[in-house]
């Protein structure tokens, strides 16, 4: 679920079947709108930050971060890796653009000089390179009409390229008199002189070869950020929410405005801005900012919401329903989501007005329980998200809660170093267990709600009785308890799940199936990684699941135990 709209432009595209491909994290998404499934290519080692499309509608580029970024080449029909491209970046690959026939391939880099390449991909060597800019790019490409020439466009600045044999020199674009410079953010092309750039201001600037021939004015209310040519003209996304499509003239295209800031089940905690558009024929594809993916009718100028994902910070809180094929999270977003498994999609969204960073679901399914930063725990109807009670008896961030087997209680972990319960029917706080010397990181209730189990930031294993909410220092007398889950990082059941030179940060969450045949953990390097419960040996065997480029935050099995679901 989600795009990579933060920090990437101009990184969605129809492929030549309809298809639209994206990232998100790690990993390139190919989408089809028609029944709602996707495919994923998976061979990038960190976040993707750029992404391009061949002229054949099949083959893609896609550039990552790193010290040595790579880009990669790939079939998106097959998702079959065509070449691996590197050595010549650093930090990030940000732009990235094929040449008309598509036998070439620009990229722009993170490095100081913004370094440009131009690679021969198919023989995986490099033709040229060049200092881009001192300050940012954010664009790069070649003009479709010519192969001759590239473009590229950033911070107060545009360059025209030209490419010969080995050799790449470029002429500033030419602002004064016809307009002021300033901040281009993305380009496209009319013919092989004309180029439009996108500026900060909300215009569009029109480029004969390198000298600005038109401004036309107030295209957006806002920052141009995304453009692209189609047959009948070319398609813009600004900051102010709105999809215009213009046509060759740079004029309205039958009055066509496409408005996500009308769109009112959308997801709005991270900002209107539209980072990506493409326009293909009656179809328009857009992403935003806040991790969506829309398609709009050119017709009948709807939207539709292809995917959605949390947009802002991190994602911390993620909970499966005990009995449905649906999950809940909580993010730093400050959103309580509802995500169907069966259908693939978000099917509610809350804005709590805090940032969320625990949630748990009552035994029956009936109760969500969210957790925030600041110290406060809401309760929800599980169905409609509607707050039914809340408490703000702590003032740090909220890290675990569990509801007990009995249906009687919460137990609510902190970073002011307690755990607090509550009863479930008044929502008022019964007692503290107190005892740990640093912040509550996990916790679990026995099955006869009589007991927990909890860990904390100083990797410490404590129990408690929660009859006189007192720690019990005999955990040798629990050793036949039994766990209603194991979420705890630490124990028995668990001393396997660390790689060896652990620091005892790098697994951030471990489930226990509902066979109670697996588990599962989540760590820093990215990795799900499978065990068989209970894991006692040193290095025990695992089966391992990538796709996040980061540190999983959490993990969660399905009712059915059929599926995982990580943050």
């Amino acid at each position: 679920h989600g795009y990579r709209g933060k920090d990437a432009l101009n990184n969605i595209y129809y492929l030549s079947n309809g298809e639209i491909v994206y990232s998100a994290a790690g990993v390139a998404i190919v989408y089809r709108p028609d029944n709602n499934t996707q495919r994923f290519f998976m061979e990038h080692t960190d976040d993707i930050v750029s992404l391009t499309l061949h002229p054949d509608g099949n083959i893609v580029a896609t550039g990552q971060v790193g010290k040595d970024p790579l880009i990669i080449v790939w079939e998106a029909n097959t998702l079959k890796k065509l070449a691996v491209l590197h050595g010549a970046h650093q930090r990030a690959v940000t732009s990235l653009g094929f040449s008309p026939d598509g036998t070439k391939l620009v990229s722009v880099g993170m490095d100081d000089k913004h370094t440009i390449v131009v690679w021969d991909w198919k023989n995986q060597a490099v033709i040229t390179s060049a200092e881009g800019h001192t300050d940012k790019i954010f664009s790069i490409d070649f003009n479709p009409f010519d192969e001759t020439m590239i473009v590229s466009a950033g911070v107060r600045h545009i360059k025209f390229w030209t490419l010969s044999g080995r050799s790449l020199e470029n002429k500033r674009g030419v602002f004064t008199p016809v307009g002021e410079l300033q901040t281009i953010h993305s380009t496209t092309f009319l013919s092989p002189s004309v180029t439009v750039a996108g500026t900060e201001s909300g215009h569009l600037y029109r480029f004969e070869k390198n000298v600005l021939t038109e401004v036309v004015k107030n295209v957006h209310a806002g920052a141009v950020l995304a453009l692209s040519s189609a047959k009948n003209g070319i398609v813009s996304g600004g900051t102010d929410g709105k999809v215009k499509l213009l046509g060759n003239d740079l004029r309205p295209y039958k009055d066509i405005v496409l408005d996500l800031t009308a769109f009112t089940t959308r997801n709005l905690a991270f900002g209107n801005s539209i980072r990506s558009v493409r326009w293909n024929g009656s179809k328009v594809a857009v992403a935003t900012e806040s991790s969506e993916v829309y398609e709009g009718d050119v017709t009948t100028k709807a939207l539709k919401l292809l995917t959605t994902g949390h947009s802002g910070g991190e994602t911390w809180g993620l909970v499966v329903h005990p009995t449905q094929p649906k999950f809940a999270t909580a993010s730093e977003d400050g959103t309580v989501r509802i995500w169907s498994i069966t259908d693939r999609k978000q099917t509610l969204i809350k804005k709590i007005g805090a940032q969320g960073t625990a949630a748990a679901y009552s035994h029956d399914g009936s109760i969500l329980a969210v957790g925030t930063n600041d110290g406060k725990v809401l309760l929800f109807d599980a169905e409609t998200l509607n707050e039914k009670a809340r408490a703000s008896d702590r003032t740090e961030r909220i890290s675990d809660i569990k509801f007990s087997p009995n249906g009687k209680h919460i137990a609510v972990g902190s970073h002011d170093n307690f755990i607090d319960i509550y009863s479930i029917d008044s929502f008022k706080r019964l007692g503290v267990l107190k005892g740990h010397s640093s912040f509550i990181t996990h916790l679990d209730w026995s099955k006869d709600s009589q007991h927990i189990q909890s860990t904390c930031g100083a990797y410490e294993l404590l129990f408690w009785d929660v009859v006189g909410f007192t720690q019990n220092k005999f955990p040798h007398k629990l050793r036949d308890v039994v766990w209603d889950t194991q979420s705890c990082i630490l124990g028995w059941p668990v001393q396997g799940i660390w790689p060896r030179g652990s620091n005892g940060t790098d697994i951030n969450a471990v489930t226990r199936s509902h066979s109670g045949a697996l588990l599962a953990s989540a760590d820093d390097f990215g990795t799900i990684k499978i065990f068989k419960y209970p894991t006692v040996l040193p290095k025990s065997k695992s089966n391992a699941l990538t796709g996040h480029s980061a540190h999983v935050t959490n993990v969660g099995f399905s009712s059915d135990d059929k599926f995982i679901v990580t943050n």
